[in-house]
């Protein structure tokens, strides 16, 4: 049986693990933050070269930053200086002058460009005496809701790359005042071995302009493991940048012992760029990188960067044999807001999505499956963490992933794989914490060739690892569009207001309840609209498939599709998600093809709570005891399955047996009663409550149940709240959503 040894530079102590076959699991497993694992070791017996990944940016943590001369000032657009200020947090401060400012429109109220834009949350500071710092008060928020309409994350003093300032008609506005933009939380930029950006985090390096972070650390290099590989990344920081079509160059460097090994210019298209690149590495031994860029004022950095083999070979046949060549591709491929019945095997119009219709013959298929919830946060905190959203505290827009869970990501990660997403952002972003894990963390709401293109980018960088990819993409979500270019008509796809009164309860005695503008023409005009967004999907679905085959042209790797949830169309009297758990916004599509699983149907119940698990058993890794869910390959056996709709109050929970469903409500972090039952062998769209009907099954599957639910709603680490920055909040508002999660 192959042995292998994995040394980590972790503190000062060393990590052994034994590995056998591929289906074997790791003997010992240390719970370590993939930012302390410094340098992967694989060995194999025979004589077979070492084959090293030595991860650069933990070792950056005792590193130093060194600047140029004048290195952390530069200018704005208008000539401006901007100067970079550090205290508690990270702030670009400016001089402004009275003839800055200009009026907004409305009474005593003025307004001033910001020159740049923040990583997260905007925040502004403006200084020169006490009658400033006086005027920013109350009032202002009712102010700009008359522009923007209260969307309720607490955006009052910027609105629009502006800042707004009240100020008494008595007197002049002052001569001159020192305006700062917060940037980020000092941590955000100073932690050298993690980058947490608006489009791109991961693990890496944040190194401003003008600015070098340097590494000593003596380093052996090997015929097998002598190449440098990263990406190097700009987003736009001046607000003019943020619209422009093309940018000025930002000069990114590499020195290696004094030497310069590798310089390359990169622009941006106004969304930001990045490049991957690989720097073959000459001698025995290194002792001092230098990473440094050079040029205008932008958020700019190097992630992953990764000294590795240079002779990988495939992802089916690797140059070198190791543990980790057995470790097979993964790829989670999440189509936001995708219904279960937009395919056939869920009982839709097989013309709706054809290629999925035929990727689903060559799958494991699970026509029985289900979210954890009604929307996108806890649903992909399930699939992320392997528990139930609330025990995870990830359930509503203000809170986020907490850092405590070790997500499968992480796991993936420590395991030797290299790990990578590729998403529409929004809230599957850094501000909701799920970029926990990655290696590189690509969040932009473009188009879904864009999407393809950078899946591709990611599969392209190999550098001898298995790679894990999530993707994923918001095409078919509101608003609803017939192709990424088409118009949107009536704005958003539907009447605003409907999209964002989702139901807040639901009450027995009254079938589909009308909403404001709503009608079943309208209701059934929209969701024509909507699938004609998922046939488009479709198309670049089959796209994606045969990317894809490029780099597994022998079908190494393993494919999962999901979605997070479905979507209403007055079913129950909702329209979109967000809404109580009927099926029409809980039942999902769950299809895993790969290398050893034989095309089949199973009609056991699943969930999103068995992602992980799944994830997890694909890759050969030993199943955390905190998953609670199954690996699906080997499920033998039926399970109840949960779901939460997850709002602040009364809200409805769900439990599935078999056919027989029952939906309650969740009062205190408890479900005290059933308030409906159906059986969905012969009900499938819930009109028949069988509690009403007297039935005595719903009150008996209650009772088995009430425990389990009870514990299930309680949360097992400490609520952390989500960063959101004016971009997010676009992104949020044009997909729908309004404050408070409604």
């Amino acid at each position: 049986m192959r042995r292998a040894t994995r040394s980590a530079t972790v503190a000062g102590d060393v990590l052994t693990i034994a590995r056998g076959d591929r289906n074997a699991t790791w003997f010992s497993m240390l719970r370590l933050p993939t930012s302390l694992l410094s340098i992967l070791v694989i060995a194999s017996c025979g004589g077979a070269p070492e084959v090293r990944w030595t991860h650069l940016a933990p070792l950056a943590s005792d590193g130093t930053t060194a600047s140029a001369e004048g290195a952390r000032t530069w200018r704005a657009a208008d000539g401006r200086e901007l100067r970079l200020v550090v205290d508690s947090e990270v702030w670009i401060e400016t001089t402004i002058e009275r003839g800055d400012w200009t009026p907004s429109g409305a009474p005593d109220l003025w307004k001033v460009d910001l020159p740049v834009r923040g990583l997260g949350m905007t925040g502004v500071r403006l200084s020169g005496n006490e009658r400033i710092r006086g005027a920013l008060v109350g009032g202002l928020d009712a102010i700009l809701a008359d522009f923007k309409g209260a969307f309720g994350f607490g955006v009052y003093q910027t609105f629009r790359d502006a800042f707004y300032l009240r100020w008494s008609p008595d007197s002049e506005l002052p001569a001159s005042a020192t305006l700062g933009v917060r940037i980020a939380s000092r941590d955000t930029v100073a932690a050298k071995t993690r980058v947490r950006g608006r489009r791109f985090s991961g693990e890496g390096l944040f190194v401003w302009p003008n600015e070098r972070v340097v590494i000593e650390r003596e380093l052996e290099l090997s015929d097998a493991a002598r190449v440098l590989r990263f990406t190097t990344c700009v987003e736009p920081a001046l607000v003019d940048e943020c619209y422009a079509g093309e940018a000025p160059l930002r000069t990114f460097r590499v020195r290696v012992d004094g030497k310069v090994v590798f310089e390359h210019a990169q622009g941006h298209d106004g969304h930001g760029s990045s490049a991957q690149h690989a720097v073959t590495l000459e001698g025995a031994s290194i002792e001092r990188i230098e990473f440094e860029v050079e040029g205008p004022l932008a958020y700019t950095s190097f992630l992953a960067p990764v000294i590795g083999p240079g002779d990988v070979g495939t992802y089916g046949a690797r140059a070198f044999d190791a543990p980790t060549t057995a470790r097979p591709p993964i790829i989670l491929f999440v189509a936001d807001t995708f219904h279960a019945d937009n395919m056939a095997l869920y009982g839709g119009d097989a013309s709706l999505a054809p290629n999925l219709n035929a990727f689903a013959e060559e799958c494991l298929r699970f026509p029985n499956a289900w979210s954890t919830s009604t929307f996108t946060l806890p649903t992909h905190a399930t699939m992320f963490s392997g528990m139930f959203p609330r025990q995870v505290t990830a359930d509503d827009f203000g809170s986020a992933l907490p850092h405590e869970i070790d997500t499968i990501a992480e796991q993936l990660a420590r395991a030797g794989y290299r790990t990578g997403a590729i998403t529409d952002s929004a809230v599957v972003s850094v501000a909701y914490g799920f970029d926990q894990g990655f290696e590189v963390f690509d969040e932009l709401r473009h188009t879904f060739d864009s999407t393809i293109e950078r899946a591709r980018a990611f599969l392209e960088a190999d550098d001898g690892r298995p790679p894990f990819l999530f993707v994923h993409t918001y095409r078919v979500h509101t608003p609803y569009r017939a192709t990424e270019t088409a118009p949107v008509d009536p704005p958003r796809g539907i009447d605003e207001r409907v999209l964002r009164s989702f139901a807040k309860r639901v009450t027995k005695d009254v079938a589909p309840r009308p909403k404001l503008g709503t009608s079943a023409e309208r209701a059934a005009a929209t969701r024509v609209r909507y699938e004609e967004g998922v046939t488009d999907l479709d198309r670049g679905f089959a796209r994606f498939l045969d990317m894809l085959r490029t780099f597994d042209p022998n079908g190494d790797a393993y494919l999962v599709f999901t979605s997070d949830h479905g979507e209403a169309f007055l079913e129950h009297g909702d329209m979109g998600h967000e809404g109580p758990v009927f099926e029409e916004q809980v039942r999902i599509p769950f299809l895993i093809r790969g290398p050893g699983v034989t095309p089949r149907t199973v009609a056991h119940p699943v969930s999103l709570i068995d992602m992980a698990p799944t994830l997890g058993a694909l890759a050969g890794i030993r199943a955390d005891r905190t998953w609670l869910g199954s690996p699906l390959l080997a499920l033998d056996r039926a399970r109840p399955i949960y779901a939460f709709e997850c709002r602040p109050e009364r809200s409805t929970v769900a439990v599935v047996e078999g056919t027989q469903k029952l939906i309650g409500y969740e009062e205190a972090r408890a479900v005290d009663r059933p308030w409906l039952a159906f059986d969905l062998a012969v009900d499938p769209g819930e009109q028949d409550d069988q509690i009403a009907g007297g039935a005595e099954w719903p009150a008996e599957l209650f009772e088995r149940n009430r425990t389990a639910l009870d514990t299930l709603l309680q949360p097992l680490v400490g609520e952390q709240a989500s960063i959101l920055g004016e971009r997010r909040i676009n992104d949020l508002e044009a997909l729908g959503y309004a404050a408070g999660g409604d």
